[in-house]
């Protein structure tokens, strides 16, 4: 269960309305650091410690997919929103996840585990979107929060809703792929938002989870084209920059844009499969006036 905070680290109590349907789930249900007391005694053995910070931290995917309606957030947006983006609906049409660095959202977490509810609150962290032709694309959370004493509590029912049934990633499905203004056959793409994650408990204040920096990196694979068409070795060694994107999915409520405008690539490197050279690029997606190095749009 995951729903946003109206004020930082107050739970947001979570019910089962706000059920998140995820894979590769990882919980760290008590993160524990301690100070040695160094305690000088007239006999070896470990000297007695105080603890310093309890924290809490889970790590999920979601696939990637919209509401299932065009201009309503899908359930994993509070997560998005506290993981450093912004959430700008029109109604009907279409939500807009950008880069933030002020204001940002947090989100409580409540993991239940055989009648036990374990709840982080003041939840951010980072993400990755990652796709590979033919699988489900997917997001991956990486969430740090504030550790609360379980509780005994029978498991709610969860109620799944506003995450759209996934397509795969194939020419179908993923119509739309342009590299640097070229039409691109895509395998593979990733990105990561590099978000810092830091926990913060100074003396005189409350605990809290910032993200004091960032930096967007990626990787997209490609059917190597000719360098007549695409000379991406002239671009990577010149470091000229340029814009990335594609669409995914077909079906109103359920299509996802991808637009990084400023992107400068590392070294390429190649590979061959099913017979054919493709290329890898790995960039960085840059500011250009800050909080704007992408955006996922969702009609």
């Amino acid at each position: 269960m995951q729903k946003s905070e109206t004020n930082y680290g107050i739970s947001a109590n979570p019910t089962g309305t706000d059920a998140l349907m995820v894979s590769n789930l990882s919980l760290d249900l008590l993160q524990l650091e301690r100070e040695d007391r160094e305690l000088v005694r007239g006999y070896p053995g470990a000297s007695p410690q105080i603890v310093t910070r309890q924290s809490a931290r889970i790590q999920f995917s979601v696939e990637l997919v919209g509401s299932g309606t065009p201009g309503t957030a899908p359930r994993y947006g509070p997560c998005l929103k506290a993981c450093g983006r912004s959430e700008t609906i029109v109604a009907n049409t279409s939500v807009t996840h950008a880069r933030v660095m002020s204001g940002l959202s947090s989100v409580t977490i409540d993991a239940y585990l055989d009648g036990q509810r374990h709840r982080m609150t003041g939840c951010r962290g980072t993400a990755s979107l990652s796709m590979t032709v033919e699988g489900i694309a997917k997001y991956t959370f990486d969430m740090l929060g504030i550790y609360n004493t379980p509780t005994v509590i029978a498991n709610p029912s969860p109620t799944f809703t506003l995450q759209a049934q996934p397509v795969a990633v194939n020419s179908d499905n993923t119509p739309t792929v342009s590299v640097h203004g070229f039409a691109a056959c895509m395998s593979e793409f990733s990105v990561q938002d590099g978000n810092q994650i830091v926990f913060l408990q100074p003396a005189g204040c409350s605990k809290e989870v910032i993200i004091p920096n960032r930096r967007v990196t990626g990787s997209i694979t490609l059917q190597m084209p000719l360098v007549s068409a695409m000379d991406f070795f002239t671009i990577a060694a010149n470091q000229a920059v340029g814009p990335i994107t594609w669409t995914h999915g077909t079906t109103p409520g359920n299509i996802i844009t991808y637009n990084a405008p400023t992107c400068a690539f590392g070294a390429p490197s190649l590979s061959i499969s099913d017979e054919i050279y493709h290329i890898a690029l790995p960039f960085e997606a840059q500011p250009n006036t800050g909080n704007d190095e992408d955006t996922l749009v969702l009609t």
